[in-house]
């Protein structure tokens, strides 16, 4: 019995892992916003932490609720982001002279990894959201 249940639950984690790994992110992205908001008042932090909250808003529920449209729509959203932000992570490195300073192996490492696994959930977000909407 006890089996089951945690089959249960450790499948509902492994559904909502997208959810939970953007909602992290937008939590620390706001968190950061607040933090240099406190240094100065930029009307850029302002609007950046009302998306953030927005976007966390649209995730928690989404976590609760399973709405397909917007787990296809944040799904899209996010790949298409993450697309983006590993052409920007490129750009960067394409910047140092020399391709081998430790700063540029770390940024190309650890972009990498926080890039690549946003792409596969978002993409994965994005699948679901296809695959739910056909069985309908």
């Amino acid at each position: 019995m006890n089996i089951l249940i945690i089959k249960i639950w450790s499948k509902r984690f492994i559904d909502s892992l997208p959810e939970i790994w953007y909602i992290i992110l937008f939590a620390l992205l706001t968190c950061s916003n607040f933090h240099s908001l406190s240094a100065s008042w930029h009307i850029v932090n302002i609007f950046m932490i009302l998306f953030s909250l927005t976007i966390v808003t649209l995730l928690i529920m989404q976590l609760f609720k399973k709405i397909l449209w917007s787990r296809l729509l944040l799904g899209l959203l996010f790949t298409l982001g993450s697309i983006y932000m590993f052409l920007a992570l490129l750009s960067e490195y394409m910047e140092f002279p020399t391709k081998t300073d430790t700063e540029a192996i770390q940024l190309i490492v650890a972009g990498s990894i926080l890039i690549g696994v946003s792409f596969l959930l978002g993409g994965k977000m994005l699948l679901y959201g296809l695959f739910s909407d056909l069985k309908k």
